[in-house]
Order: C-alpha cells, then structure tokens, then sequence
C-alpha cells in the first residue's frame, strides 16, 4: 500500500491553528510522519460535533483523508486548560478612504477587543488587522507585550496563498517571532491568527489560570 503523502511545514502549522479554534477543543497534536492528528476535547464537549467541525478543518487546509486521519480523545480530568483563541475580524469602512479593523480574542472565556485604523488598501489592511491583534493580546496579558511588527506579507508557497508575520522584541536578548497562516477566504483573520501562530509559546509566560 502507497503511504501518506508527506505534510509541509505550512499545511501543519495551519491545520493546527484551524483545530485549535473549534469550541471545545483543548489542545491538538499532529504527527506528520503517521499523517494523525489528535485532539484533546473538554469533558461536556461534543465529539460527534467536534470531528465533523475537524473534518471541514482538513478540507478547507487541502487535505483528504487520504493524507490525515483525525484521532479525538475527551479530557477526564475537571482540571481546565485554556488558550488564547481568535474569535472575529471585523473590516469597517471609516471617512477619508480609511479602514477600522476589530479584533476579538477569546482567553478564559473572556472576550477582548482591539481596532487599529489606516488606509484602505489590501495589504495595508491586513497589517492594521495584525497591529489590532497585538494590541488585543495586550490586553489579554494586562500589559504591553514590548512586540512590534515589523512587516505583514502575502506570499505563495507550497502552491498555498499565506499570510506571514514578521515580530520583534527588544530588550537584552532581543527575539524575532514569525508567523504564518494559509489565506483562506478571510485575509483579515489570517492576518491575526499569524500574531498568535508567531507569539503562542511566548505567550505561556504571561498566562496563567487561577
């Protein structure tokens, strides 16, 4: 029998930030070599619901069942775990040829929302999206992340369209975060979910549930 067809980097990173977004999915692992992807649910979740909602996941990233096979196991323990998730991106045409991007994060079940403005313009937008999810995950943290962004870009790569983040932080030992998402139907939200594919493990040291 014929294996797998082998997963690129992208395809990975975004079939894990599309799992990771469905309501009751905790956590997601992915084994490229076996072609599995897993997903660890919360207890009162749905996994019928959950699998159908991962299935479309694997459709909309290029995917057939052929080349992933989804594993999904509900959590036991009451013990919550959370994360960062992106809820909505909202494109709102102001005066003077300007655009206001929202950005709504989702942290504890909590609901944070950023807008930055400038011109109207597709790739100008899709950096005012990226600037109002920082600016949200500032908020989510309750402080200044001390990250800035340095360039938005839409690119081409493994016959996919993506949306890619480049980060910087200052400091003693200054870091550079990149982040990367396949475009989709929806440029804005691509662009704000790269903030968080670019800050995720960064963002473990802000983060804690009490």
């Amino acid at each position: 029998m014929a294996s797998s067809p082998s997963l690129d980097a992208t395809t990975v990173q975004d079939l894990r930030t599309r799992l990771e977004e469905i309501e009751g999915v905790e956590s997601v692992w992915i084994d490229e070599s076996a072609g599995v992807a897993g997903l660890v649910c919360q207890p009162a979740a749905g996994a019928s619901g959950i699998r159908k909602r991962a299935e479309d996941a694997v459709s909309d990233c290029g995917l057939d069942a052929g080349q992933i096979s989804l594993e999904t196991v509900v959590r036991t323990s009451e013990v919550p775990q959370y994360r960062v998730r992106f809820a909505k991106a909202e494109r709102l045409p102001k005066a003077n040829k300007t655009v206001e991007v929202r950005v709504t994060l989702d942290w504890n079940g909590q609901l944070f929302t950023a807008a930055a403005q400038g011109e109207s313009g597709v790739l100008i937008e899709l950096r005012t999206a990226a600037i109002a999810a920082l600016d949200a995950l500032n908020q989510v943290v309750g402080e200044s992340l001390g990250v800035r962004i340095l360039g938005v870009k839409q690119v081409r790569a493994f016959d996919s369209e993506l949306i890619v983040v480049s980060l910087y932080k200052a400091g003693a030992q200054p870091q550079r975060f990149v982040g990367a998402v396949t475009t989709g139907d929806d440029p804005l939200r691509a662009a704000a979910v790269s903030v968080l594919n670019g800050l995720n493990r960064m963002l473990g040291s802000y983060l804690a549930v009490v």
